[in-house]
């Protein structure tokens, strides 16, 4: 006899079997049909205080099981199997020389799949292997398509992600260029802001975006003429007003996105250098931050940022200038 199926036999014949039974005459009668039709990865238990041990080692495709066994008995087995919450769990297959009822009943509901009667039948269980194999086969087959679609989209994900956060990344940059920044400067900034906002409580991934989406908070100068934005001396009032509609430009850039990270873009004060101003000495920036708390600024950010001062430190530093 050979097997027949929608799946191919060497499928079948590499399939684990757990033969789970107290008797070793009733082992050995299991062993030698299944052997005889080819099944040659077969682990045979006796003692059902090894199965899940067993089990854990490497992937199962079938259990049968029996049910009246000392120390545990079969219901007590399966117990344990399906507390595991493998999401591949085997079909489980008892083995049985009851017929009532009720019995098979508490056997279906316990979690068991099929049952086979003892004295066995060659027929009957070589079909009934055959059978649960089929379905779990297939259902390894139909999980590792999932997994591999899903890595997949992972990847595709990822690689949108990136490229997203590159166009983001290098129109800050170009804001910044406008009026002569730097990459570090950008750095500088965004680093802050994600350290601020790991500090009054938002997530990693809330931290996360807004270390992206900071480098945006500029975008706006790209509306600004350069006779405004290059002016290497104090802005007049008019000119002032007219810088500061870089806010709005940037907004009205920015209006409409459907993604968070563009969403997150804010306007973030910073202590650099500008052509109508000099970069301020820490000592300044942050007395002025604490004159202005409350008016000009969040006073509870004010003292978020106090407290982060020393590491705020430590990010200018790292991402200082170069000649």
């Amino acid at each position: 006899m050979t097997t027949t199926g929608s799946l191919t036999p060497n499928l079948h014949q590499q399939a684990r079997i757990l033969l789970i039974d107290d008797e070793p005459a009733n082992l050995k009668l299991l062993e030698r049909i299944l052997r005889h039709e080819g099944y040659t990865n077969l682990v045979s238990i006796q003692d059902p205080r090894l199965v899940v041990f067993t089990y854990q080692q490497e992937p199962v495709d079938l259990i049968l099981l029996d049910i009246n066994m000392p120390y545990l008995n079969g219901y007590e087995v399966m117990e344990q199997l399906f507390a595991l919450q493998d999401p591949l769990m085997p079909p489980i297959v008892v083995l049985t020389a009851q017929s009532g009822r009720d019995f098979l009943m508490k056997a279906l509901q316990a979690g068991a799949r099929d049952f086979i009667g003892k004295p066995f039948d060659r027929f009957e269980l070589l079909a009934r292997v055959r059978n649960m194999l089929d379905a779990q086969l297939s259902l390894r087959m139909t999980h590792h398509q999932k997994e591999v679609l899903e890595e997949l989209v992972r990847q595709r994900t990822h690689e949108v992600v990136t490229s997203r956060l590159e166009v983001v990344r290098r129109l800050g940059r170009a804001a910044e260029y406008r009026d002569n920044e730097t990459g570090q400067h950008v750095l500088r900034m965004s680093h802050s802001c994600a350290l601020l906002a790991e500090q009054i409580g938002y997530s990693r991934e809330q931290c996360e975006t807004i270390l992206h989406a900071s480098p945006m908070h500029d975008i706006g100068k790209i509306g600004i003429s350069d006779t405004i934005l290059l002016k290497p001396g104090r802005l007049t009032p008019e000119e002032r007003a007219i810088m500061e509609t870089h806010v709005l430009i940037g907004a009205d850039i920015l209006d409409g996105a459907e993604t968070e990270l563009l969403e997150v873009a804010r306007t973030i004060a910073l202590t650099s250098e500008r052509p109508y101003k000099k970069a301020w000495p820490v000592e300044e920036a942050v007395a002025n931050l604490q004159e202005n708390a409350g008016s000009h600024f969040d006073p509870a950010l004010v003292a978020a940022f106090m407290a982060i001062l020393p590491k705020i430190g430590e990010i200018n530093e790292r991402f200082k200038d170069r000649t």
